[in-house]
């Protein structure tokens, strides 16, 4: 097997925690500035919503005054039409028909849309019926897009788990190294190593070679 050295393994583990770092702050940045413009469109949605309900009241008090001709009638109606039209689709411009809270709202627009059609229809009445439905389902739809802002994207909420996990194993492998680091060396490599004429079987060789050599002087006289 090839002995890879652990200051090599570190720096390969630190610059993967790096890089990884690195795109999860791109992620994150990325989302919060979306979070943003969900922020922003809420707040214009809440214009629109605010306006399309002044300009229902506006033109309810307006068809009550008595003109001296339908042409007047007309000449001061118009301008009131203008802005609520323009809420009108502004709204349905920025709502999903096919979610729920917004088939809600929807529903209600579409149930003003009736009474300012038909005069006879325009009356206190009804408009704090629709009002009712209208401002629930307004504020049931701002409630959850806030939530959803709150919360962030749900590829920020990964993005904010990943980076607290690659956090966390930063931390373990570095307590890790550093205990690796400054451990005690093994009960094996404290003790001294024995050479090899310290062994039993060297003194005993040892002994045989002074024997056999005394033998030999003694021969030799």
């Amino acid at each position: 097997m090839v002995n890879i050295p652990d200051a090599a393994i570190g720096a390969v583990v630190a610059a993967l925690i790096a890089g990884t770092i690195s795109l999860l702050g791109l992620i994150i940045s990325k989302e919060q500035k979306t979070s943003e413009f969900r922020q922003a469109w809420i707040d214009a949605l809440r214009s629109d919503l605010t306006a399309l309900l002044t300009q229902i009241n506006a033109i309810h008090d307006a068809t009550k005054v008595k003109y001296p001709n339908h042409a007047e009638k007309v000449a001061a109606l118009r301008p009131l039409y203008i802005p609520l039209n323009t809420s009108t689709f502004n709204i349905l411009l920025r709502i999903n028909p096919n979610e729920s809270k917004c088939k809600r709202l929807l529903g209600a627009m579409e149930a003003f849309n009736a009474l300012t059609a038909d005069e006879t229809k325009l009356t206190t009445e009804n408009i704090r019926i629709i009002e009712k439905e209208f401002l629930e389902s307004s504020q049931a739809l701002l409630k959850s897009e806030w939530r959803r802002v709150k919360a962030g994207e749900w590829t920020f909420r990964v993005a904010k788990l990943l980076a607290l996990i690659v956090i966390l194993a930063s931390v373990v492998i570095g307590i890790f190294a550093a205990y690796k680091s400054h451990r005690p060396e093994s009960n094996n490599s404290s003790k001294p190593k024995l050479s090899r004429l310290d062994t039993p079987a060297s003194q005993d060789a040892a002994q045989n070679g002074v024997m056999a050599t005394s033998y030999t002087a003694k021969g030799t006289k």
